[in-house]
């Protein structure tokens, strides 16, 4: 596959679309809601967790880079396309921000519905997966090398989503069983 940077011009513009959409959404569900900024505003406690939890996610990105960079000076390019590579230790220090925000009660605010957000969650986990099939899926996502190509990025943003779907359920049956007893 030839490298063209009509494809690197494509991928900022769709990164750029989902920034204006989620903030479109945000700014959206504010009005319609008439809720004011403070109800998604965090705490004191919230707001030191997840400062915590982004040092954490930054660490594991850290990490990340220096084991594949250890990786390619060992062996070369092992498995995926060096994009690939990145993109998951993207989604390593994500995930590990999002589970650590879980765990720590730093990831919803106050005015938060976290079933609705649950399902959104699954919703794009399930778009995903689709997006990876209709791009042929494992056929075609592995390159004339062997390695895996750019479109298990897809794939790979849908387990990044379970994985902190699966932790959000558990925290709030932890939760829910921990009031009860209560």
């Amino acid at each position: 596959m030839e490298k063209s940077p009509f494809f690197a011009i494509g991928f900022v513009v769709g990164l750029l679309l989902v920034f204006i959409v989620c903030f479109i959404i945000r700014l959206v569900s504010v009005k319609l809601l008439k809720k004011s900024k403070k109800q998604f505003e965090y705490d004191e406690r919230q707001i030191a967790a997840r400062g915590k939890a982004s040092m954490i996610g930054f660490t594991v990105l850290c990490f990340w880079q220096i084991l594949t960079m250890c990786i390619d000076i060992s062996f070369g390019t092992l498995f995926m396309t060096p994009a690939l590579w990145n993109f998951c230790g993207l989604i390593a220090g994500i995930t590990a921000f999002a589970v650590t925000c879980i765990w720590n009660d730093a990831y919803f605010t106050q005015a938060n519905k976290k079933t609705r957000f649950i399902i959104f969650i699954i919703i794009t986990a399930i778009v995903n997966i689709i997006i990876f099939f209709i791009n042929g899926g494992i056929n075609k996502a592995v390159t004339e090398d062997g390695l895996l190509g750019t479109p298990f990025t897809n794939l790979f943003a849908a387990i990044m989503l379970l994985i902190i779907t699966i932790n959000l359920i558990i925290k709030i049956c932890k939760d829910k069983k921990t009031d009860m007893e209560a």
